[in-house]
């Protein structure tokens, strides 16, 4: 089972991009937001039963102030025929990005809120 390492502040790196386009893609999103800096790493989550798109992704950001920026000019924005929202992502940073996963995250969720 997936335990969640010691629970760590976003740095400010990393995003939280929902109301996605099920057809949007990991290379759709690095495309996108790499005009605002470096994507360290972009993970568009499916839904580990349907393997479709849950229409959310996390986005790290080289900077922080590179992240401020993608906010800035990408919060509310039409991308891929859809609304997006854009925002530092508040749930628990320190998860292994290798391990990212609908249930991972969903289990680390609940385990967050309930402390």
């Amino acid at each position: 089972d997936y335990q969640p390492e010691e629970e760590e502040d976003n740095p400010g790196t990393v995003l939280h991009v929902s109301g996605l386009n099920p057809l949007t893609r990991e290379k759709d999103l690095t495309t996108c937001f790499s005009k605002f800096g470096e994507v360290l790493e972009c993970n568009l989550i499916f839904d580990p039963h349907t393997e479709q798109s849950r229409c959310f992704a996390f986005v790290k950001m080289q900077t922080a102030s590179q992240a401020q920026e993608a906010i800035h000019q990408m919060h509310e924005r039409v991308f891929d025929d859809r609304p997006i929202k854009v925002a530092l992502n508040h749930f628990l940073y320190n998860f292994s990005w290798s391990n990212c996963a609908c249930h991972n995250f969903s289990t680390s969720l609940v385990t967050a809120l309930h402390r």
